[in-house]
Parts: C-alpha cells; sequence; structure tokens
C-alpha cells in the first residue's frame, strides 16, 4: 500500500485520475460480464417458447440484444483514455522538467534530471498498465457478446422455421 501511495504520489494528479478511470474501468468490466451470462439466453428461450408472434420474438431478440451490449461502448472509451491520460500526465512532468532546467536553477544534476523523467514516465506506465489489459478483457467479453448473439439469433432462427413447417403441415 505504501508503494502504491509512492507512486500516486509521484505521478500527481495524473496518477490519481488513473486510480479513478480503473476503478470504473473495472466496475464496467464487471457490469458487462455479468449481462453476458448463458442464464440470459436461457431465459431467453424460455420467454420465446411461450410467443406465438413472431414480431414479439424478434422484439424480445432485440431486448436480449441490446442487453448484451450494456457498458460496450463506455468500456472501450476507458481503455483508449487511459492510456491517452498517462501520456498526458508524462507530458506535463515533462514541461515542468524543463521549465526547471529552463531556469538555470543549479540544484538540478544530472541525477535530478534523470529522476524527473522518471517520474514524468510514472503516469505513461500506469496508464499502460490499466489500457492493456482492460483491452484484452474487452476483446473477450466482445468474443462472448457475438457467441451469445448467435445463440439467440440461432434459436429464433429455429422457431421460425419450425412455426412454418408446422404452418405448412397445417395447411394441407
Amino acid at each position: 500500500m505504501a508503494e502504491l501511495m509512492h507512486v500516486l504520489e509521484l505521478g500527481g494528479w495524473p496518477a490519481w485520475a488513473l486510480l479513478f478511470l480503473s476503478l470504473g474501468l473495472w466496475a464496467v468490466v464487471w457490469i458487462r460480464a455479468s449481462s453476458l451470462r448463458s442464464a440470459v439466453v436461457d431465459a431467453f428461450a424460455d420467454q420465446a417458447r411461450g410467443l406465438a408472434d413472431a414480431r414479439e420474438r424478434t422484439m424480445l431478440r432485440d431486448h436480449v440484444v441490446d442487453m448484451f451490449g450494456r457498458g460496450r461502448e463506455v468500456l472501450r472509451a476507458l481503455v483508449v483514455v487511459a492510456p491517452l491520460l498517462g501520456l498526458l500526465g508524462t507530458v506535463g512532468g515533462m514541461i515542468e522538467l524543463f521549465d526547471a532546467l529552463h531556469g538555470g536553477s543549479t540544484a538540478l544534476g544530472r541525477g535530478s534530471v534523470a529522476g524527473g523523467i522518471s517520474t514524468a514516465l510514472i503516469t505513461t506506465q500506469l496508464g499502460l498498465i490499466i489500457g492493456v489489459p482492460g483491452l484484452v478483457v474487452a476483446r473477450l467479453l466482445d468474443e462472448r457478446e457475438a457467441r451469445l448473439c448467435r445463440q439467440v439469433d440461432n434459436l429464433l432462427a429455429f422457431w421460425s422455421r419450425s412455426t412454418t413447417s408446422a404452418r405448412d403441415e397445417g395447411g394441407r
């Protein structure tokens, strides 16, 4: 915990913003993952089975697919913003360092310049630490969403064929 506080102090306000962004990102991941369960497809199947009208089934399908997409765009935005916010912190740190060098401070030696650059790069590292795993998880969740949507569409197509063939046989 002490190391985290040290990193946050070195990174300044962008590091704190990245911490809160990370908390938000993983909360959205949890919400998105909880909406992408196989139980939702099972519930869709149970509800749609009781509907005779194809339009009602299609409306139910649209509702389920919308639910699967919950949080997708927010998650994508947070994954993109994390490295950019880290880069913003680095640019700000470098500007401060160059301002100190420009001021002609004799207290700045090679060690302090390297330390200043190191401090400036902390936020880029934090942004990447947050953004890269977030990107991987977002992609996995997108794949899960696509798989579940295919299952729902396959069920809908099966019922549509079943209803059509039952109607054809009944009309003969």
